[in-house]
């Protein structure tokens, strides 16, 4: 019934990769019960590659099995590149206590510095549990939350990834089944993108109509009530979905088509919808713009 804390920051001698909490050995499952599990690393400082926060890796398991929270913190390190806040490519299961995954690249050079990757594992929750996932990456080629060939199944009601670039790469399948899921930037005021095949664009977060199509959902919501601009810049028909929901402090524009069952805006400012739409059943929400 008790807490599982684990923590650890990587060093600092040359060579070798210096992670802060590193989870290996095939078959190393951490689990609890009630006790929450909380996991927080720094990666170190090093003329390396791979100073990341917290690795789990393949063949590992952190598990919940009532109502424990799990709670994983990673801050990555300074080295040649791939200094990744967290990195994960084992499984992680709860019923219902909360998965909370943080990570934060700090080294501003090298590449792929990202926030938060998940890779090749299984992310599950069976009860009541939220599924809570944000990256801050560094680095010119760094993305805050990367996604690929993770399969990530979710029954809970509260779902939510977090980042100002999000990569949902292909072989990822992210199903909440009949409950729903937002995707958000971090940073408030941040523009969103929608349809873009980019990453790039500055103060942008940018979701293709590919990634829309990996997400499954009775809801997908893009956005928040601290949102920019939501521009839908090339055709998207969210396939995983029947129902769309653009939520954004700002305007919503197109030059992109939507097509979708159900298409709810809630903006607080103009909302223009002029193409070429095909959506069965819409409903426009506006505080202070015209519609």
């Amino acid at each position: 019934t008790g807490s599982i804390h684990i923590a650890g920051t990587g060093g600092n001698s040359p060579g070798g990769d210096h992670v802060g909490v590193m989870i290996s050995g095939s078959g190393t499952t951490v689990s609890s019960v009630v006790g929450d599990i909380t996991i927080t690393g720094s990666g170190g400082v090093a003329n390396n590659s791979a100073n990341t926060g917290v690795s789990v890796l393949s063949n590992t398991a952190i598990r919940s099995t009532a109502t424990a929270r799990i709670n994983i913190t990673g801050f990555g390190g300074v080295g040649t590149d791939v200094n990744m806040g967290v990195r994960i490519q084992g499984n992680i299961s709860a019923v219902d206590g909360d998965i909370t995954l943080v990570g934060t690249a700090t080294d501003p050079t090298g590449d792929f510095n990202h926030g938060l990757q998940l890779a090749s594992g299984q992310i599950t929750t069976t009860g009541n549990a939220g599924f809570f996932a944000q990256g801050t990456s560094s680095g010119s080629s760094g993305i805050d939350v990367r996604i690929l060939s993770e399969t990530i199944s979710l029954a809970g009601t509260q779902n939510i990834i977090a980042g100002d670039r999000i990569s949902f790469d292909a072989g990822t399948a992210i199903n909440a089944g009949t409950k729903p899921f937002s995707v958000q930037p971090r940073t408030a005021g941040l523009a969103v993108d929608l349809g873009s095949t980019l990453d790039t664009t500055a103060a942008t977060l940018e979701l293709s109509d590919a990634e829309l199509d990996r997400i499954t959902a009775s809801v997908l919501r893009i956005g928040n009530s601290l949102v920019g601009e939501i521009r839908v810049g090339a055709a998207i028909s969210p396939a995983g979905t029947s129902t769309l929901h653009l939520l954004t402090s700002g305007n919503v524009s197109q030059s992109g088509a939507i097509n979708v069952a159900n298409l709810a805006v809630q903006a607080g400012g103009q909302v223009s919808l002029t193409a070429a739409n095909q959506v069965g059943t819409i409903s426009v929400e506006t505080v202070t713009g015209n519609i």
